[in-house]
């Protein structure tokens, strides 16, 4: 259920959470951890797949430090 919320969200509201944003850039190893032991599951596959694409577009989009 929640990487249904994190999917749709990333799908239809991501201009307006900032805050979800933030954490995905700055817990991305939590995601990856999440992403690789479920990605074999079936039922969570293409919701992993949706945030990991969307993930994988906002680090792209940083600024540099």
């Amino acid at each position: 259920m929640t990487l249904q919320v994190f999917n749709s969200t990333l799908k239809h509201k991501l201009q307006h959470n900032a805050h979800l944003i933030y954490q995905i850039v700055h817990q991305q190893q939590l995601f990856e951890s999440i992403y690789n032991q479920y990605l074999a599951n079936q039922k969570f596959r293409n919701l992993l797949l949706n945030i990991q694409a969307a993930s994988t577009l906002i680090e792209n989009q940083k600024p540099p430090p």
